[in-house]
């Protein structure tokens, strides 16, 4: 199963950041590895292209990041709500942010 994952995500990641296959499967495992848990369902959706099931660390999902910004970058917005989660909560605002100054 988690091979399917690694597969599935990296071939996503592939598809939407350009990524050689090498530097996308590399990017899959560091991600499985360190993704909240409770996000992890948000990276399969995401990697499958199902919609993402609204999950809330505080006031924030990762579509919600990605709607506050305007764009589709779903391993930015992992990454911003991450720190959110696990790091400077005031550093990861202003992340979340970013693209509404």
């Amino acid at each position: 199963m988690e091979n399917d994952m690694i597969r599935k995500l990296t071939e996503k990641i592939q598809e939407a950041y350009f990524l050689s296959r090498k530097n996308a499967e590399a990017k899959a495992e560091q991600i499985l590895r360190e993704c909240p848990e409770q996000f992890l369902l948000n990276v399969l959706e995401w990697a499958d292209s199902e919609p993402l099931t609204d999950i809330r660390a505080g006031k924030y999902s990762i579509a919600a990041i990605m709607a506050i910004r305007g764009d589709s970058d779903f391993l930015g917005a992992l990454d911003a709500i991450t720190e959110y989660l696990q790091g400077d909560a005031d550093r990861a605002e202003l992340r979340i942010w970013r693209a509404r100054r």
